[in-house]
């Protein structure tokens, strides 16, 4: 059998034929060979790099998933505008606590026509978009209130809870009816109190024998006054009741001084927060002398508003406390007190 055994010639003369490559060429040599393509494969690899074999998949699956966002979009505006527009939320009940004076129509038509019923491009009566802030600071400023805060009721209450700030009084001369301001000057006239001022004429100096008054001197006008009706008919003021009689006129200034009309004020106060009694009304025939509280107790607190009202108080809690006084108590002469 024929066999070929390449010869050690045959072998040297292959490779003197062969080039001569060195060992790290080789490696350059093979990686390049590694990266060469033909022609047709060139273009080919330029042609993926630009194109995306999968762009038309994506774009398949881009468009509903834009669809569905704009379609939550409006779903959403939608729903913003129903909460906003619609009558369910809006705020047309209102209720009110610590009303006394303040009529509580008057207070409703101020609050809707300057804040509810008002329109910019969004509605102000509505419940997520009204301002408790905003309202209670224009109460604050139309009004006398020692406090206010409004708060919301879901979904349409708007609830006002306040406290009044009295500083004016309700006059009586006998005749007439007249709202004082803190200056004592009437304000606004109220109405007529049923009964006329009498017409006091002193026709002789005969004096009887016991007392040395005029014989045919005035006696008592028996004047009565319904603070029932004056309160549920003007609020809840201090009622001054003046048995001087005195003429008054609507604007009439100096009926009554400043100091009277806030000692009336804070002594009624006085009273009823410390359990004493309800003071139904004052009266006076000398507002130099001091005032009278006529309480439901069935007993009339003389006391001096320009004198300390801590001290007066502190004096009738004192007698209270030891005593049981039917009739009245004088606290007008400092520590000297008076009661029967």
């Amino acid at each position: 059998m024929f066999r070929y055994i390449p010869s050690e010639k045959n072998f040297r003369q292959q490779s003197a034929r062969m080039p001569k490559k060195r060992g790290l060429l080789v490696i350059f040599k093979k990686k390049e060979k590694k990266i060469i393509h033909t022609e047709s494969e060139s273009l080919t690899d330029k042609t993926l790099l630009h194109t995306n074999p999968f762009r038309h998949i994506e774009e398949k699956r881009r468009l509903p998933v834009l669809i569905k966002i704009i379609f939550l979009l409006i779903i959403l505006l939608s729903w913003i505008t129903l909460v906003i527009y619609l009558p369910y939320f809006r705020l047309n009940k209102i209720v009110y606590y610590g009303l006394d004076i303040i009529q509580k129509d008057e207070m409703e038509n101020y609050l809707k026509l300057e804040y509810l019923d008002s329109w910019s491009l969004l509605p102000h009566d509505n419940y997520f978009l009204s301002s408790t802030g905003e309202m209670a600071r224009m109460l604050n400023q139309n009004y006398s209130l020692e406090r206010v805060e409004v708060r919301k009721k879901f979904p349409n209450t708007l609830e006002v809870d306040l406290k009044e700030k009295i500083s004016s009084a309700v006059y009586d001369n006998g005749e007439k009816y007249f709202l004082l301001d803190d200056h004592g000057t009437a304000l606004k006239y109220l109405g007529e109190t049923g009964f006329k001022i009498p017409i006091i004429t002193i026709v002789t100096t005969t004096t009887d024998n016991a007392s040395g008054t005029p014989a045919n001197a005035p006696t008592a006008v028996n004047h009565k006054l319904d603070y029932l009706k004056i309160k549920n008919s003007f609020g809840n003021y201090p009622i001054i009741f003046d048995s001087r009689f005195l003429y008054v006129e609507e604007k009439q200034i100096n009926i009554l001084s400043p100091k009277i009309i806030a000692g009336t004020i804070l002594w009624r106060d006085l009273i009823e927060r410390e359990g004493i009694g309800s003071v139904k009304y004052f009266i006076t025939d000398n507002p130099l002398a001091g005032l009278g509280a006529v309480t439901n107790k069935g007993i009339t607190i003389y006391f001096q508003p320009d004198n300390d009202l801590n001290s007066q108080l502190l004096n009738l809690k004192t007698v209270l406390k030891n005593e049981q006084p039917g009739e009245y108590v004088d606290l007008r002469y400092g520590e000297r007190v008076y009661w029967k």
